[in-house]
């Protein structure tokens, strides 16, 4: 299936936000709206690294409902799917929160009838890509190595730090298969979302536009929090708490209800069979049941 396409605000709006509270957005000349910093590659720099400060103990504070996320890829054998990379059958686009290894470091599972393996198993995504260019096009069949790496969005491979002057990347990701596959084989892999970060302006954070306010507001208090005289400093803090107070409040709220046992009255109270959670999902997070 296609990436998810997520709600919540993108980077660029983020720090553009957070430049504004902080008083270092740049002005136009013309009297146009206030901009990022674009001139001034310390203070971007700056407020990126702010910006992935807050985000990374945003992550941290809880198990958050949303950061566990299952992915399905549907292989293409003709190399001409919605996700193929240059039209080769062996590469699929990623969604940036997909860059690391599968959770539990774990393959990907085959969950269709076609392939004889249970999963592909993750290796080095320079030792999959090599095997491939190796194998040429001749290599076909079921694939049993997958790797994750970069790519650039003219389809070739690239570094993953990129260059667009404000020290962002404009590198997307990739998985890549070997042998190119045979059929359309369908994998499924589900990624916790901890260590995600934030690259590219036109990226969007992962939790959900219910907690762009907290998201912003971490990243403005990791600005201040090492600015002890700034007199914006302690308003800076007390709009974290809140904030953060109130996401922790609804992800509480979201999954009350979703855990435990299922019991059947006629039987007593007695604990049915714990349900398999595959295919429940809650605004496209997969909810499992402990």
């Amino acid at each position: 299936m296609p990436p998810v396409i997520d709600t919540g605000l993108t980077v660029g709006e983020i720090l553009l936000e957070m430049a504004v509270r902080y008083g270092i957005a740049e002005e136009d000349t013309s009297g146009g709206p206030l901009s990022l910093p674009a001139s001034n590659t310390e203070n971007f720099r700056m407020l990126l690294s702010a910006l992935n400060r807050g985000y990374s103990r945003f992550l941290n504070r809880r198990e958050w409902s949303f950061l566990s996320r299952p992915l399905q890829i549907l292989m293409d054998p003709t190399g001409q799917g919605p996700l193929n990379v240059n039209g080769d059958a062996a590469r699929y686009r990623l969604p940036e929160w997909a860059c690391m290894m599968p959770e539990g470091g774990c393959g990907w599972k085959y969950v269709d009838t076609l392939s004889a393996y249970g999963e592909v198993s993750m290796r080095p995504y320079e030792e999959v890509y090599s095997l491939l260019q190796s194998a040429g096009t001749s290599s076909t069949g079921t694939p049993m190595y997958a790797g994750i790496g970069p790519y650039t969005a003219g389809g070739g491979r690239a570094s993953a730090v990129g260059g667009n002057g404000l020290g962002m990347s404009d590198t997307d990701w990739e998985l890549v298969l070997y042998p190119s596959p045979s059929a359309a084989y369908l994998i499924r892999a589900a990624f916790n979302l901890r260590s995600h970060k934030l690259v590219s302006v036109n990226q969007r954070h992962i939790a959900g536009s219910q907690n762009d306010e907290a998201i912003t507001a971490e990243g403005i208090w990791a600005l201040y929090e090492s600015d002890v005289m700034n007199p914006e400093r302690d308003g800076a803090k007390e709009a974290r708490d809140e904030a953060v107070a109130l996401a922790v409040a609804r992800d509480v709220k979201k999954t009350l209800g979703l855990k435990g046992q299922i019991t059947d009255q006629a039987t007593g109270g007695m604990a049915m069979p714990r349900l398999n959670s595959s295919g429940l999902f809650v605004n496209g997070v997969e909810m499992v049941l402990e």
